[in-house]
């Protein structure tokens, strides 16, 4: 019974969290295959995420070296030229960005993480246009990398806001200008940060990553 009550609520942190998200049928059915997220809390929910967009990137990337041996083997030349496009992207994906990803969710720094998945989504939404004359045959996968990308950056935000108690928000609130009207009781639940501004989204994301480095004794 303890058991059941303990996966109930697992499950629903990951349906929670995932229903402010860009695309919460993908968060969900993405997670629930990782037992681990069963076990996580949100900021564990976005450590997990990071690992499962290294590891994507890294078979896209395998399956690109795959397909384009096949191609150059039967001298399907735009295929091959397509392959290579997408392939140069992949390596970009899976030496620089994807580490640089896992490495700042891991190390608590949302900044830097939402860094590298804008280049994610840079470089896995210019790989279409390498398949401008051929049929793609990573389009489901460049899809899932694209789209995971964005569920993850909403959720790096959350877990972003999970790490400030509402003291240290509302100095940071202070701090970048902002008129305190309602908006403190606002920022500390982090369904409602989708509703908040880029622009200042953006201020939060930079002074609270300030915060939370200067915070913490490893740091």
């Amino acid at each position: 019974m303890i058991l059941t009550q303990v996966i109930t609520a697992d499950l629903n942190l990951i349906t929670s969290t995932c229903q402010q998200t860009p695309n919460p049928k993908l968060c969900v059915s993405t997670y629930i295959l990782d037992p681990e997220s069963l076990k996580a809390d949100l900021s564990g929910l976005a450590i997990i995420g990071s690992k499962i967009i290294d590891k994507q990137a890294a078979t896209t990337r395998a399956n690109i070296v795959g397909l384009l041996a096949i191609a150059i083997a039967r001298d399907d030349k735009p295929l091959a030229f397509a392959l290579r496009c997408s392939r140069d992207n992949y390596v970009y994906i899976t030496n620089y960005f994807a580490p640089q990803l896992v490495k700042a969710v891991t190390g608590g720094l949302p900044k830097f993480a939402e860094d590298a998945l804008r280049s994610i989504l840079s470089a896995t939404n210019a790989t279409p246009e390498c398949f401008r004359n051929v049929s793609s045959p990573i389009y489901d996968e460049n899809n899932f990398m694209y789209d995971f990308s964005l569920v993850l950056k909403a959720i790096v935000v959350d877990a972003l806001i999970s790490q400030i108690d509402s003291f240290a928000l509302q100095r940071i609130v202070n701090g970048i200008g902002l008129a305190m009207g309602g908006l403190v009781g606002i920022f500390p639940k982090p369904k409602h940060v989708p509703q908040i501004s880029n622009i200042l989204r953006s201020d939060l994301i930079q002074s609270a990553d300030f915060y939370v480095q200067n915070s913490n004794p490893h740091h």
